[in-house]
C-alpha cells in the first residue's frame, strides 16, 4: 500500500512539473513580442557603449526608388513591405528584420513609429511609412487628388471614424422606413377591419 502512495506522489509531482513548463510557454509568444517595451541594458553604459555609436555608420539619404509600404506585426513576428520603382513592374519585397533580398537587407523596423532602417549596397538608410522620399511630383491617385496610396495610423483612424458615422446615419435612416412601414402597415390592417358605411 505504501509503494502505491509513494507512486502516486511521485506521478504527480511530474505531472505539476510538467504543466507547469507547459504554462510558461503559453506566454512565450507574448514575451517575443515586447508589449512593455525592450528590456533595459544589463549595464550602464560605458565608455565602450559611446565608442561603438560614434563608429555606427551615418545614415545616409534614402534612394528614390525605394518606398516602404507596409509594416505589419502579427503572431509571425514583424514584416515589412518594400517596393522598389527601379524596374518594370516594381519589384516587391516583404522582409523580417535580419532577412535580405537581392541587394536589399532590413536591418530593423519600428511598428509604433512606422519606419523601418535598411542596407543596400553598404548604405545604411532609413525609410517612413507615407513618405515618398523623392521630391518628384506624386503620380497615380495621389496627383488626381484621389486617396493616398499609403495610408497612414491618423488617416486609418479618421477613415474609420468617418465610416462608423456613416453606418450609423444609415441605421437611423433604416429604423426611420423600418417604422414608416409599420405604420403604413397598421393603418392598412386598422382599415379593413372597419366595417364598411
Amino acid at each position: 500500500m505504501r509503494g502505491w502512495g509513494l507512486a502516486l506522489a511521485v506521478w504527480l509531482l511530474g505531472v505539476v512539473a510538467m504543466e507547469g513548463a507547459q504554462a510558461w510557454e503559453r506566454y512565450e509568444v507574448i514575451l517575443r513580442r515586447e508589449p512593455f517595451g525592450r528590456a533595459p541594458p544589463a549595464s550602464p553604459p560605458g565608455p565602450e557603449d559611446a565608442a561603438a555609436e560614434e563608429e555606427a555608420p551615418a545614415l545616409a539619404p534614402p534612394p528614390r526608388d525605394l518606398r516602404l509600404c507596409a509594416i505589419t506585426d502579427t503572431d509571425l513576428g514583424l514584416r515589412v513591405g518594400v517596393v522598389s520603382l527601379k524596374g518594370k513592374p516594381p519589384k516587391t519585397y516583404f522582409l523580417r528584420p535580419g532577412e535580405s533580398e537581392d541587394d536589399l537587407e532590413l536591418i530593423e523596423a519600428d511598428f509604433e513609429l512606422g519606419t523601418a532602417l535598411l542596407r543596400r549596397n553598404g548604405r545604411q538608410f532609413e525609410l517612413q511609412l507615407g513618405d515618398g522620399g523623392s521630391s518628384s511630383p506624386p503620380r497615380g491617385p495621389a496627383a488626381a487628388g484621389g486617396p493616398r496610396p499609403v495610408a497612414t495610423p491618423a488617416s486609418l483612424k479618421a477613415r474609420l471614424e468617418a465610416r462608423r458615422r456613416q453606418i450609423a446615419e444609415r441605421r437611423a435612416r433604416n429604423e426611420a422606413a423600418r417604422e414608416r412601414f409599420t405604420d403604413e402597415i397598421r393603418q392598412r390592417q386598422g382599415n379593413l377591419m372597419r366595417p364598411e358605411e
